[in-house]
């Protein structure tokens, strides 16, 4: 089931009694068309409309109900005739209702089906057409960045005339740097984010922490803090002592998640519900946005690819949930480990600056500087 979250409304997958509703309720506009689209149609025309989208449901297409925040459907949204060798598809959208529409919704919602077409299936382009008498699509199009290529004269015939039809088209990168023709859209308030409060991966899941986590989390620290105690002195682990300490501590990891301020997960195995490891992911500047990730693997769980696993996993939460631009990573130049999974994720050495921290132990080492952009994840993928 896919949801995807925009300002204004929810994309969900459609269900049959929601293929029933929108059949009943769709107001065509002015001009009206030549032939009615469904009055005098039997319900079984909305079943059969079900039983079609799902037969081509994830491979040849993606078609999803609009929603209003509120859980009211009020359209359909689709990507069509996908072809994953060229990374191209086309888009479509209604409104079922006139009081629905000119109300920023399809705005919205092809905003969000966009930004699902270019960083989640990493398609290269997107075609839309529309007629040349229905200026509010225009609109929509044009301001989400597409550009007119071209039209074909007199090829729709609608109330009692000839129209033409425009074809447009938008580019991935295009999409990336069109911000200015949508305003704030695809830049939405931190707290109004929707994410998820885990992420499971092939052999783990990631959540967030929450009340009652105190008495595990103060035992886990306790193990753990002469294995952290060279590279992670400044981690929250180390300034645990006692179970009240504990429970404050992922008290305060939750608060930060719901304020948007920090984000801190526990790691841990599916089949066992072990703990393995902790991810954290901190804002470094939400204009951007840009972010920073931080880890590390419970004693009794290194060496066994953990880390890297939901390393990745984190980095796609950035970048899909956070919007993240970009992802940066700092390690010591000594802790092989872990700037050896910020490789195997993919990031970038982008600086070394020698011998300039002083370890518990007394030694002195320096630190490395990895990053990531989007783009880059995106072709990783």
């Amino acid at each position: 089931m896919i949801e995807l979250s925009g300002e204004k409304v929810v994309l969900r997958t459609l269900e049959r009694e929601h293929c029933r509703e929108l059949w009943e309720a769709y107001e065509p506009d002015d001009p009206l068309p030549t032939e009615p689209l469904n009055p005098g149609l039997s319900i079984e025309g909305a079943d059969k409309w079900f039983e079609e989208i799902q037969s081509k449901q994830g491979n040849q297409q993606v078609y999803l109900g609009v929603f209003t925040r509120d859980g009211r459907l009020i359209g359909d949204i689709q990507l069509s005739n996908i072809d994953w060798r060229h990374r191209t598809v086309g888009i479509g959208l209604s409104i079922a209702r006139r009081d629905d529409r000119g109300q920023g919704y399809g705005m919205d919602a092809t905003v969000t089906l966009l930004r699902y077409a270019f960083q989640h299936l990493d398609l290269h382009r997107v075609s839309a057409a529309t007629a040349s008498h229905n200026a509010a699509a225009q609109r929509v199009l044009e301001k989400c960045g597409f550009v007119r290529e071209g039209q074909e004269r007199e090829a729709i015939y609608c109330a009692g005339r000839r129209w033409d039809r425009f074809a447009y088209g938008l580019l991935h990168a295009e999409f990336g740097n069109s911000r200015e023709h949508y305003g704030e859209t695809l830049k939405m308030h931190k707290l109004l984010l929707e994410i998820p409060n885990r992420i499971e991966t092939e052999r783990l899941y990631l959540r967030c922490y929450q009340a009652g986590d105190g008495p595990w989390y103060h035992a886990m620290s306790q193990k753990n803090k002469p294995h952290l105690a060279r590279y992670e002195s400044g981690n929250p682990v180390m300034t645990i002592n006692t179970e009240q300490d504990a429970e404050i501590a992922v008290r305060d990891f939750a608060a930060a998640w719901v304020a948007r301020s920090a984000f801190f997960l526990g790691v841990f195995r599916r089949d066992t519900q072990a703990f393995v490891a902790q991810i954290y992911i901190g804002p470094v500047n939400w204009d951007l946005p840009e972010f920073e990730l931080g880890y590390f693997a419970d004693v009794e769980h290194e060496g066994l690819g953990y880390v890297t696993e939901a390393a990745k996993a984190a980095l796609c939460f950035a970048f899909e949930h956070l919007r993240a631009h970009r992802v940066r990573l700092e390690c010591n130049d000594a802790n092989v480990r872990s700037y050896r999974v910020a490789e195997r994720c993919g990031m970038v050495k982008e600086g070394h600056i020698r011998e300039n921290k002083q370890n518990a132990d007394g030694s002195i080492s320096g630190t490395l500087h990895y990053g990531i952009l989007k783009s880059e994840f995106i072709s990783r993928q």
